[in-house]
């Protein structure tokens, strides 16, 4: 699941999401890895992703392990073995989409949320290793799918 999808299955399997009490994240944000598996490769202990939400995962469903993780969102991405596997963040997202929502919503967001988002933009994101790994953990032999 990604973004509304990540906040939606952790919901249907028992956990919570709601409204971040630190308002919307958008731009780019970086995360730290909090846990890693055969199908995170390669390995880094920072990812960067594109963001544009304001509502987040609070509480994880039984048997989530958190992979990535901020002071802003804590469950920033989450596995339930190899059967489940979720990212707040946007993968698919490019500068320019990003650019243009954060052009669409700026009135909404205010000033300041606004510019250090637009100013984020300069830095690169990792869309594509996340892309990677998600049809890395979807390719993996059957096997492993009834792993712990």
């Amino acid at each position: 699941g990604v973004c509304f999808g990540h906040q939606l299955l952790a919901l249907t399997l028992g956990g919570k999401a709601e409204r971040a009490e630190k308002g919307w994240g958008v731009g780019i944000h970086r995360y730290t890895l909090a846990a890693h598996a055969p199908w995170m490769d390669p390995e880094v202990s920072e990812l960067t992703l594109l963001i544009s939400h304001q509502d987040q995962v609070t509480q994880l469903p039984e048997g989530a392990t958190v992979i990535a993780s901020s002071d802003f969102c804590p469950n920033a991405a989450y596995h339930i073995r190899d059967q489940v596997l979720c990212f707040q963040g946007h993968p698919e997202f490019v500068h320019d989409y990003s650019r243009a929502l954060l052009d669409a919503r700026q009135a909404y967001l205010g000033d300041e949320v606004y510019h250090k988002a637009v100013a984020s933009l300069a830095t690169e994101h990792q869309g594509d290793l996340v892309g990677e790994w998600m049809l890395r953990f979807i390719q993996q032999p059957a096997s492993n799918h009834d792993a712990a």
